[in-house]
C-alpha cells in the first residue's frame, strides 16, 4: 500500500510539472481559448490609445527616465533665386569711420530685401495687366538689376544698401509703367494682325519670327558701337530712354568685358534671365512699335524757318563746354593709417608724395594708380576721358584739370576728402556750334519731337480701349485722393 501510494504521489507531481512546462507556450485559439486556465499566463493586450481613467496619471513631458531618439527629418531645400554676386567688401571702400557699418557679402545677403524668403518666389508675380498680356516681376527685376549691378557692388554699409534698395524700388516701378505701354502696343499689334491675316494670323506671326533674330544680333552689335561712342552719361541715359532692351545688354557686355552671345547668356543668368527671354522681349516690343506707327499718318517735312526758329531757341543744346583728358592719384584720409585725425592727414600726405615721386621717377602712372590709388577710376589707371568743365564732384581737381599745362604732375592737391596729384593730357575750350552745322541734327530732332507727340496721342486712345491694371494704381489713386483713402480705413 505504501508503495502505490508513492507512486500515485509521483505521477501527480510529474503531471503537474509537465502542465507547468506546457503552459508557457500559447495555445492556438480553439472553441475553449477563452476559458479561464488558472496554470495559463494571460497574455498582456498591446495599448493602442492613452488611457485616461487609469488611477496613475501618465508622466509629463520631460520627466521620462529615457528620451526617445528622434528620426532626423530629411532637410528642406530652399528654393534659390539667383541673383547678382555680391563681392566681399572692398578693403579701398570706406568703412566705419565714413558713417556707416562695413557690412560683408555675408550680411548684404542677410540684410537684402532680394534674399528674403518672400523674395525667392516674386519672379512669378502678376506686376501689370495689359488686356491678355501681362508683366511679370521677375522680368522687371532682371533689367533692373542688370543696370544697377556696379552700383549695388559699391555698396559697403547697411545705410547706403538701404539708400540702394529705395532706388531700386523706384527704378521697379517705372520700369513696370514702362514695360506695361510696351505690352499695350503689342496688344495693339496682335489686334491689328488678327484684322489683316483672318485665320492666318498665327502663321502671319511666325513669318515675322523669322527675321527677329538676325534684328535682334545686328541691333546689338550697332547698340554697342553707339555705346563706345557715347562719352557722357547723359548721351548713355538717352540711349536708354529709345529702347528697353539693347542699350542694357550693350552696357552690360562693356562693363563685364564680355565678347559673345555665350558669355552674356551666362552673365544673364545669373540675373534670372537669358538671351532667348531678352530676344522674346525684343520682339514684342519692335512689332509692338510697329503697329503704333502705322498708325501715324506722314508728317509735313520741317522748314528752313522753323530749323533757325529752333536754333534760336535752344542756344544751350549747341553749346558745347570745355572738355579735358587727364590722369589722377588719390589718397584719401578716411583710408589713411592713424589713430587721430591729425595722424590720418599726415600719412595721407607723405603717401600721395611717395606717389608722386614715383611717376616722377619713371614708374607708370598707370600702374602707381592701379596699386596705391583710393578713387574711382584707380583700377582703369586713374584715366579720365573728356571730362566736361564743372562736372567733377571735387572743385579743386576740376579746377586743375581745366587750368594746368600739359602733360606735368601738378602739386600736392587737397580737398576735404583727401590729398590729389592731377595730370592733363589733352583739352578741348568751350564753343558754340554754328547753326550750318547744327541744321541736320535740328532737324532730325524737331521729327522725333513730333513724332513721339502723336505716338502719345495713339498710346491714349489705346490705354481707352484696353484694359490695364498694375500693382501700383490704389497706391497713386490714394496719393491722389487722401481723403478716400482715410474713409476707407
Amino acid at each position: 500500500m505504501p508503495h502505490r501510494l508513492l507512486t500515485f504521489i509521483g505521477l501527480f507531481l510529474l503531471a503537474l510539472f509537465l502542465r507547468a512546462a506546457l503552459g508557457q507556450e500559447q495555445p492556438p485559439p480553439g472553441p475553449f481559448s477563452g476559458r479561464e486556465d488558472p496554470y495559463f499566463p494571460k497574455a498582456s493586450q498591446p495599448q493602442r490609445y492613452p488611457i485616461v481613467n487609469q488611477p496613475t496619471p501618465l508622466p509629463k513631458l520631460g520627466t521620462l527616465t529615457e528620451e526617445i531618439a528622434e528620426t532626423p527629418q530629411p532637410e528642406f531645400r530652399q528654393p534659390v533665386l539667383r541673383q547678382p554676386v555680391v563681392p566681399s567688401a572692398d578693403p579701398r571702400q570706406p568703412d566705419a569711420a565714413d558713417g556707416g557699418q562695413r557690412i560683408d557679402q555675408a550680411s548684404a545677403q542677410t540684410d537684402d530685401p532680394l534674399n528674403e524668403l518672400g523674395d525667392r518666389f516674386r519672379p512669378g508675380e502678376i506686376m501689370a495687366r495689359i488686356g491678355d498680356q501681362i508683366v511679370l516681376y521677375g522680368d522687371v527685376a532682371s533689367l533692373v538689376d542688370q543696370g544697377m549691378n556696379a552700383e549695388r557692388a559699391s555698396v559697403t554699409n547697411k545705410y547706403q544698401l538701404a539708400e540702394f534698395n529705395a532706388r531700386r524700388d523706384a527704378a521697379i516701378k517705372s520700369l513696370t509703367r514702362q514695360l506695361a505701354e510696351k505690352k499695350l502696343q503689342y496688344v495693339e499689334f496682335r489686334r491689328t494682325i488678327a484684322l489683316k491675316a483672318g485665320d492666318k494670323a498665327v502663321e502671319a506671326e511666325k513669318d515675322i519670327n523669322k527675321n527677329v533674330k538676325n534684328a535682334f544680333d545686328n541691333g546689338l552689335v550697332e547698340m554697342r558701337e553707339k555705346l563706345d561712342k557715347a562719352t557722357t552719361k547723359k548721351q548713355v541715359e538717352e540711349l536708354m530712354r529709345g529702347d528697353i532692351v539693347l542699350p542694357r545688354l550693350a552696357l552690360l557686355m562693356k562693363e563685364n568685358s564680355l565678347e559673345t552671345q555665350a558669355q552674356l547668356d551666362e552673365t544673364l543668368r545669373t540675373f534670372g534671365s537669358s538671351v532667348d527671354k531678352q530676344i522674346a522681349m525684343f520682339r514684342e516690343h519692335n512689332l509692338g512699335q510697329s503697329a503704333v506707327i502705322e498708325k501715324i499718318k506722314k508728317q509735313p517735312e520741317v522748314t528752313h524757318a522753323e530749323l533757325l526758329e529752333y536754333y534760336r531757341k535752344n542756344p544751350d543744346k549747341f553749346s558745347v563746354p570745355a572738355k579735358a583728358r587727364f590722369e589722377l592719384l588719390s589718397i584719401y584720409f578716411s583710408r589713411s593709417e592713424g589713430r587721430t585725425e591729425a595722424e590720418k592727414r599726415t600719412a595721407a600726405k607723405n603717401q600721395i608724395a611717395s606717389m608722386g615721386n614715383a611717376v616722377f621717377l619713371g614708374r607708370p602712372f598707370a600702374d602707381v594708380a592701379k596699386q596705391f590709388s583710393h578713387e574711382a577710376n584707380a583700377s582703369t589707371g586713374g584715366q579720365y576721358d573728356w571730362i566736361s568743365k564743372g562736372s567733377l564732384a571735387s572743385e579743386v581737381i576740376d579746377a586743375a584739370a581745366f587750368s594746368l599745362p600739359l602733360n606735368r604732375l601738378s602739386e600736392i592737391l587737397k580737398d576735404e576728402r583727401g590729398h590729389h596729384i592731377v595730370r592733363v593730357q589733352e583739352r578741348a575750350e568751350a564753343r558754340q556750334i554754328p547753326f550750318e552745322e547744327a541744321q541736320k541734327e535740328i532737324k532730325e530732332t524737331i521729327k522725333k519731337e513730333r513724332r513721339e507727340a502723336k505716338i502719345k496721342e495713339v498710346l491714349e486712345s489705346l490705354k481707352e480701349a484696353t484694359t490695364i491694371w498694375t500693382v501700383y494704381d490704389e497706391e497713386e489713386e490714394n496719393a491722389r485722393n487722401p481723403a478716400k483713402s482715410g474713409a476707407a480705413r
